[in-house]
């Protein structure tokens, strides 16, 4: 092959990589909330325009590896804050595969006592990888940019704590970017629902992901809870189960109130944009 032939295939080549690099790594114009299709549990990816990236949980499995590569490129491996709301492998197995695959500035969870051998394999790669490891508790406030993340519950630290029921030691978290606000309550149960309730906390959200796959005794079921939230879109993220979940009562709760729902097990992966004063379904 004479050289200028060899120099421009080789041009070609890089010019074409270097595109395609560009392509996935560039971050949304809008800020853009992922609910990924991982079946009956939660993996959520939040990312900014300026390219802030907080996942919340990973899901039952490993096919958020598979999602994170779609939506951020096969280059990018870097997630700024992942959330573990509570040890219950339908949240967290996926969480412990990301864990290892990618570089996590910081991990946000409870610290409950959880003695599954998934929960521990995800302590000794946050300790043997040497990531800050912050206790979540209400109060807390992390920002990203224009996003804004507070901490609703737990009201207090529960480390080292042991709970009865670990769903009721879910973070919930209301993220807020500029004046679109969504509300992520993990597995939070009706006895978590009833103390958010009484926390005179500002519920207010635009979207919310409702609790525990619809179950009927999610926090979202507690009498009033939704009017404080007064949401305009709830996700339900769910797949094939043996429980019945999405139960009728949430769903007849969700109608009576006029709320769009979407589910991941009819819809696929939910992807909801906003330019901080509107937001859609994508």
């Amino acid at each position: 092959m004479p050289k200028f032939l060899k120099y421009l295939f080789f041009s070609l080549a890089f010019l074409s990589t270097s595109l395609w690099y560009l392509y996935f790594s560039s971050p949304p114009k809008n800020f853009s909330v992922n609910f990924f299709d991982v079946g009956s549990g939660d993996a959520i990816l939040l990312r900014t325009p300026d390219n802030f990236k907080i996942l919340i949980d990973g899901g039952p499995s490993s096919k958020i590896l598979e999602y994170l590569g779609k939506s951020l490129g096969p280059f990018d491996r870097k997630i700024d804050l992942l959330i573990l709301s509570h040890p219950h492998q339908d949240h967290l197995f996926g969480a412990e595969e990301v864990l290892k695959k990618y570089d996590a500035g910081m991990v946000l969870g409870t610290g409950v006592l959880y003695s599954s051998p998934a929960y521990l394999d995800v302590l000794k790669i946050v300790k043997s990888k040497n990531i800050n490891f912050m206790v979540a508790e209400q109060g807390k406030i992390l920002k990203f940019g224009d996003l804004e993340l507070n901490i609703v519950y737990p009201f207090e630290s529960l480390a080292e704590k042991k709970m009865e029921n670990v769903n009721n030691s879910s973070v919930v978290i209301k993220a807020k970017y500029k004046k679109v606000s969504f509300l992520f309550l993990g597995d939070a149960e009706q006895e978590a629902g009833e103390k958010i309730l009484k926390g005179n906390f500002d519920l207010k959200a635009d979207v919310l992901k409702v609790a525990h796959q619809g179950s009927k005794n999610a926090a979202n079921n507690v009498y009033g809870f939704l009017e404080k939230v007064l949401p305009q879109i709830a996700v339900i993220s769910v797949g094939s189960n043996q429980f019945g979940h999405p139960h009728k009562e949430t769903l007849d709760d969700l109608k009576n109130h006029n709320i769009n729902v979407v589910r991941t097990d009819e819809k696929g992966t939910i992807n909801i944009e906003s330019d901080g004063e509107k937001f859609w379904i994508k």
